[in-house]
Parts: structure tokens; sequence; C-alpha cells
């Protein structure tokens, strides 16, 4: 299968890629900075990019295609808001609708 990463070049993402690879999946992994995800690339059915996944155009270039769509974006501090912040708001509501909305 061909899976989507996204936030696949964090902590949590990078132990997840592994299991993928191990099990033969083909994984692209989209990040803001190609360097965060270079120690990726140690794995050969990973593909390493650099994107904006908060832009819609972007979003939907890497969903195409892809079975599977793994979503491990997350922040533990953000702005103060109410009920939250902007930026918990941007990755733990907004961003999870858009990939919904892409996917489909």
């Amino acid at each position: 299968m061909r899976v989507l990463v996204i936030g696949g070049a964090g902590f949590l993402g990078r132990q997840i890629v592994g299991r993928l690879v191990a099990q033969g999946h083909v994984v692209h992994v989209p990040t803001r900075q190609y360097q965060h995800g270079r120690a990726l690339l140690v794995h050969p059915t990973v593909t390493v990019m650099q994107a904006n996944i908060h832009d819609d155009v972007d979003l939907n270039r890497l969903v195409a295609g892809c079975d599977v769509v793994i979503n491990l974006v997350g922040i533990l501090h953000s702005r103060p808001g109410q009920p939250f912040g902007p930026d918990f708001e941007r990755a733990h509501v907004q961003l999870p609708k858009r990939i919904a909305q892409a996917c489909l």
C-alpha cells in the first residue's frame, strides 16, 4: 500500500514509518523543512517531500493516489484562546477536517 504519514518526521512518526516500511509499504512523508525528514531516507521505500500541509493545493496533491493517510500532527502548547489557542485549533481541529475532505 501507498501510505501518506502526515507528521511522519516527528518523534512518533519516525517509529511508525519504520514499522510501515518493515511491513512492505511505500511511505510518503511531507515536512515543512526537508532536513527534518532526512533521517527517514535510510528506508528504501520512503519518500520525504517538503510541503505545506496547511495549504489545500499541497494537501490534495499529497493525498492523491494514497491508499491510507495517517495524521500524527500534534502540539502540546498553544497561544491562549477560548476554548483553546489558535495553534491548537489549526493542528487538532482544522487540519483533521481538511485531511478528511481531501480524502473524499
